[in-house]
Parts: structure tokens; sequence; C-alpha cells
């Protein structure tokens, strides 16, 4: 006897749309053309031919996946008819077989970061046709502050759920606390972007998982006479106060393990008044805990039906810091990076990756970008391993060095022939012989990098080989000492036969990357410092550097680094110098630098924030880092001024361009023209050697900076001319 069936509300979670259901329902054809020879394909027997199409599946199913498509193993061997495929004297033959489509299924997900697109799921019994309504309502309360708060976040369309979102951007939903669906087939499937519709908000939300729940508090005893004048003093020593209970100095305990606090919270209780040595302020303590998720959810039928779900341990769904990203490659990604490399190449390269980055520690968007940008300019678009280092020089080069156009002088390429004719001729490339790239490296490459001496041979078979150019014997026994520690599974020694293939060749230059300190560079972020220094590590010589810069800015959004929340801090934006030619007007020195204040120049030697960079009228002005620009006149002093927010290495700011004749306003990248330079405000009327654009750096839109620019943002400090003859000729 069949189960009674009774009218309920079954279960609700948060959930993805997968493509993965196969539904037998045929759409169209696929057709599969055959490389390599004749005999190498052999479809004689059901055995051969269920072998050649389990090869076939392989290679094809991602392929399809990625078009809602699928076959079977059974479809293709059934399409093989002839005895054998390849390639004959005439053509290459093909195979053509049935595909179908692929359903979707809503698979249950039970952590997800903020911004991700979701769907809220609910299973239900003999409901059809009926509303179901859903919340979302916090455990602890850490982002409202209140335990079983509702959450408020956007509820999209289907057709928007399929859209990719650029970084930073809202889908144009509506926020809701209470998300309704009609049942149909049992289920209802609701749209949502997890996230509030304000981007300031969605800021706090994420500063506020981040930083976690109240949990004490932590008296803070002065150690000496503190005076605090102003906001902008406030705000620097509650920093000063935070890092003295961290660390336990001055005399205060160390906060304990596993909580923390927050310059905002120090800057609540501090008063802008003199303490005295012995005084004490109070302030929160926060202590880092997961940000939990639950649902509730109701249903009107024959009875009313009003339940939660996900509300127990082990069953709440977390709000998760880890990017989904981080942890795999995906053809996706690869087929942005390498647009000309085969489909096989690619997979090769993917598997090889993915089974060992969480052994090899790159299992980071910011890590793989930078790993990407190294390998994209050694093997191309076309993933061409080359077989090792290219030494065809000339006698000329080996003799005089080469010449570095940007440094305007000649550089060493091997010793062992700089400066030395009869070595250099005899081996170089000359009108008369050609080089001899073997006798090159035995020689320039012996007695280095654990190679033997030139009779060895060492130093042509250990030349630079592999995805990332591996040079030295040396470093062939610190990867296989490094693999047999960190990915002993992988089971293969590295040698110079094999690193040229994709998958040894992968492998190997991630255990490089952990090995030399790529790895750790890679870490802290993608600032022109952190790149330079792995550029350093690889091929300090390289004269493709700029190259490799340009790489790692596409591969930033390749791996959607500004996106990932794998780690505390955002990655940088890419930084670009708000004007081409970086000139202090005035006189500067770090030495007349008073924090809080500003810098020193002018005629009067009066002070003033920011920096004033000499700029003809209608100079244009670019967009130093992603972010938004927004416009605030200011007739009186700074003119037309314009100020672009965004995060820059971990931290939020803004940038403020003055005295501007032309502006624009909206989203820009960094490195795009956003006005034009002008003498507009107290510029009004100055001389034209006068002419300059005001910069400032601030952390808040409305408030003075109180740091040295030119030390906050080290790219700007390297990049401003900070003694230009110019001082002279303008009299100041």
């Amino acid at each position: 006897m069949d189960p009674v069936k009774v009218e309920d509300l079954l279960d609700a979670y948060f959930a993805k749309k997968e493509y993965i259901k196969q539904t037998g329902e045929e759409d169209g054809t696929h057709t599969y053309t055959f490389g390599g020879s004749k005999s190498g394909n052999k479809t004689g027997t059901a055995e051969e031919k269920n072998k050649v199409a389990k090869t076939i599946l392989d290679k094809i199913k991602d392929s399809l996946k990625s078009q809602k498509k699928y076959t079977t193993l059974e479809v293709i061997a059934a399409a093989l008819t002839a005895e054998a495929y390849g390639k004959d004297t005439v053509n290459q033959k093909t195979v053509t077989f049935k595909t179908f489509k692929l359903g979707a299924d809503f698979k249950k997900v039970d952590s997800a970061p903020l911004d991700d697109k979701l769907y809220l799921v609910a299973r239900t019994m003999l409901l059809d046709g009926k509303q179901v309504s859903i919340s979302i309502k916090e455990k602890d309360g850490i982002i409202k502050g209140t335990a079983d708060a509702i959450l408020p976040v956007l509820e999209i369309t289907e057709e928007q759920m399929e859209q990719k979102t650029p970084a930073g951007q809202a889908v144009p939903g509506t926020e809701k606390t209470v998300f309704t669906g009609t049942v149909k087939d049992n289920m209802v499937k609701i749209p949502i972007h997890l996230r509030p519709k304000s981007e300031e908000e969605l800021q706090q939300w994420k500063d506020k998982i981040s930083k976690g729940k109240e949990d004490g508090t932590y008296t803070y005893t002065f150690g000496g006479p503190t005076s605090i004048k102003n906001d902008a003093e406030k705000k620097s020593i509650a920093g000063t106060i935070l890092k003295n209970a961290k660390e336990g100095k001055r005399g205060n305990p160390k906060i304990e393990d596993g909580k923390t606090s927050s310059v905002e919270e120090i800057e609540k209780v501090l008063e802008i008044k003199d303490y005295s040595a012995g005084n004490t302020i109070t302030f929160k303590l926060l202590k880092k805990v997961p940000e939990f998720l639950y649902l509730h959810a109701k249903a009107q039928g024959e009875k009313q039906h009003d339940k939660e779900f996900l509300k127990k341990d082990g069953a709440y769904f977390e709000v998760s810091k880890k990017c989904p990203r981080c942890g795999v490659l995906t053809m996706e990604e690869l087929n942005a990076i390498f647009t000309d490399a085969t489909e096989d190449k690619k997979r090769e390269l993917r598997d090889a990756f993915n089974k060992a980055n969480s052994k090899l520690g790159l299992n980071t968007c910011q890590q793989k970008a930078h790993f990407f940008a190294q390998v994209r300019e050694e093997i191309g678009t076309s993933m061409d391993v080359k077989d090792g280092e290219n030494l065809n020089y000339s006698a000329d080069v080996l003799y005089k060095g080469k010449w570095n156009a940007k440094k305007n002088k000649y550089e060493v390429i091997f010793s062992y022939y700089y400066q030395n004719r009869e070595r250099s001729y005899r081996d170089g490339r000359t009108s008369e012989h050609p080089s001899n790239p073997v006798a090159i490296a035995n020689n320039a490459y012996a007695n280095r990098n654990g190679n033997g001496d030139a009779a060895s041979g060492d130093g042509w078979k250990y030349r630079g080989r592999g995805i990332i150019q591996i040079t030295g014997k040396d470093k062939y026994n610190k990867i296989n000492s490094r693999l047999k520690s960190d990915y002993s599974e992988f089971g293969v020694d590295i040698d110079a036969d094999n690193i040229n293939n994709l998958n040894e060749g992968t492998v190997a230059s991630m255990a490089y990357w952990k090995e030399y300190g790529c790895q750790d560079e890679a870490e802290k972020g993608v600032t022109r410092e952190n790149f330079d220094k792995i550029v350093n590590i690889v091929n300090s010589l390289t004269p493709s550097r700029e190259d490799r810069w340009k790489h790692l800015q596409q591969m930033i959004k390749i791996f959607k680094v500004s996106e990932c929340n794998g780690n505390e801090a955002e990655p940088n934006s890419a930084w670009h110098n708000p004007l081409d030619n970086m000139e202090l007007r005035g006189w500067y020195s770090d030495t007349q630098w008073t924090p809080g204040k500003s810098d020193f120049h002018g005629r009067s030697g009066g002070k003033h924030d920011g920096l004033d960079l000499y700029a003809p009228v209608g100079t244009p002005v670019y967009a130093c880092i992603d972010g938004e620009v927004t416009y605030k006149a200011d007739p009186g002093g700074y003119g037309h001024r314009t100020f672009l927010e965004g995060t820059y290495n971990g931290k939020k700011y803004f940038f403020m361009y003055c005295h501007l004749s032309e502006y624009k306003t909206g989203k820009f990248e960094a490195g795009k023209e956003i006005g034009k330079t002008g003498q507009t405000g107290n510029a009004s009327g100055q001389p034209a050697k006068m002419a300059h654009l005001h910069f400032e750096v601030r952390t808040e839109k409305m408030s003075k900076p109180s740091f040295n620019p030119l030390t906050e943002i080290p790219e700007l400090g390297k990049a401003v001319n900070t003694n230009p003859d110019r001082n002279s000729q303008n009299g100041l």
C-alpha cells in the first residue's frame, strides 16, 4: 500500500544552478576531427570503439558542458563505423554524433561570499500553485547587531542571474526582507544577489564580518601625556593605541588571542582633550566568528506552514571569506589567457595545476594572477613551450653586452664572454658563421647554479626550460626536494627531458614558485613593488618587464582579484599616475612634513595639504586607481574639484583633483582620462608658470589628510620628482 502523502513545507536552502541533468532531449550534433596516424585510432572491434569513444568524450565533455550539452560513450561508439580513423593521405577523417540538452539542477550550497548570486529554494509537498515566502536571518546579528535579525538583500530576475556583473556593481534588483514565489513541481526558486543595494552599505557589511562580534571590553592606560587637538589626531592616536594593545606595549596587557578591536571603536571613546599619564579609556573588543544565516519560510495551504530551516549547528549557511574561485583554475580563465592554444594543451595545464595548487600554495586568485602574468610572457598565447632558452647571441652582444636604453648603458650578458674578443667571436654569431648555442650555454653556465664545468654539458642541459624558464641543475634538485616534501603523490622526478611537458612543466614551475619565494611576494599584494620583486626572482634582467606588468593587469581582471575575498584585505587596483609628468611645483622635503597639516612650499613658506604638481592649463588628468569619480565645487579655494573613490592596497581612499577646467564623473578604470587641469578657485589669475594640479590623498572625503601622501602611496612617492629645477625658475 502506498504511503499517504500529506501537504507540507519540506525544506528551504540556498542553492546554485548547475546544468548537470541528462535530459535525453536531442540538441544538434557534434563533429569531431581526428589527428595523428590512421593506424592510431582503430575501431574494428567493440572494445576498440569504446576506447576511442572514451578518448573523444574526455576531450569534448568540458566544451559541450559550457554549451549546456552532453553526449554519451554509447552514442559516440555507435557513430564510429570505419575500421580506423585518423589522417590519411587525402584528408582528415571525422565522426559526427548526436548531442543532448543538459537540464538545470539546483544544488544546495553551505557557504558563499557576499556579492554572490544564489537561489532561495523551497521544497514542498502538495502545495503547487501556492505561495511560499522566505526571509533570511542572521544567527548572531553581526551585520544588523541583533541575533535573529532579518537581512535585506536584492531580489533579481532569472535573466540577471545569467548575466555577468562588473566588479563593484550591484545588479539592479529590488532590496527585500521577504521573498515570495509560487510553487511549481513542488519547488520554489527565487534568484537573489547576496548584498544590499548600496555599495557603501555592502562595504560596511564586509567590514563588520571581517571584524567580528562584540566580546568584552579592554581598558587602556596612557603611559604619558597625550594631547588630541582635532579629529585627524584622534584617528592617528587611536591607531597607535590599537597597535600598543595588540602587542602589549606601554605597560598595557596584550589583547587576548582570538580577539581584536578597531580604530573606529577606539575613536568613539577618545575625546579632543589632553590626557595625562595614568588616564584610561575603555573600548569594545571584537571576536572573529563566522557569519551564519538561516531561513524562515511560510506557506498557506489547507493549513498554515511556518518553519525555520538551517537553524542548528552544522546546518547554518556561512557567509564565507574564502572566494569560491580561489582553489580552482577553470577552462574559462585559461581561454581568456591562452587565446591561441589548443583545448588539449589548456586541459593538460588545468588538470596539472588543480591537482597541485593546494599542495604548493597557488590556491588564491592573487597567486594565480601573479603566476600566470609570468607564464603568459614565457609561453605566449599559444602555450608554445619552446625547447629551452634561445642562446643565439651575436658576437658583438656577447663581447660588449646588451644596450639598455632605459638605463643608458650596456649590461653584461655573460661574464665569461664580456670583453673577451676571442671567446665572443669564436662562439657568437658573425657574418662568417652562425652562433654555437650549445657552447655558449656550457661555457656561460659552467660551475654555476649547481652545474658542472663546461665539459659536463650541464649548461646546455639545464638552460632555461619549462613554462617559467627554470635554469641550473641546482634548481632542479631543489624543485624535486620541494615536490617530495609537499607533493609526494606527484611521484615524478623533474629532469631536463620532461620539464617541457605541460604536466611536469606546470608542476615544476609551481614548486619553483614556492621554493624561491615568489609565493611569499605574491601573497603581499599586486602592487608594482610586489610585482618587481617577483620578476627579480624569475628573471631580473628580462627586457620584457613592462610587458609582464601589463600581463598582471590583465590577470587581475581575468581572475577577478578585486572581487576576491580570500584574503582579509582587498588587493590592489592597478596604479596609474594622475599626470603624465609628475613634477612638484614647489619645494618639498620629508624633514619639513608635519603630520595632519601639510607639506611646506610657496613664496611665504605657508602650510597647505596635498601636492601641487606642475601642469599647464588643459593637461589631461587620469584616474590613478579603479573607482568612481564624483564632483564637488569650491569656488573660493579648490575650484572645480573631483573625488576618485576606491580601494587601494586594501584601504579605502578619496583622491582629490583640484583647480580643474574640465571634469568627468562616473566609474573609471585606472589610467582613464577624467578631466583637464585649469586655474579655478584660488588658482585663478596665477601666471602660466604657476599652473598646477592640486592633488590630495584622503581617507575620508571631507576631512583633511593626516599623512604624507608620498609615503602613504609608495607608487606616488616613486613617481613624483620632489626636487625639480623648475623651483628656482618659479622663484619659490
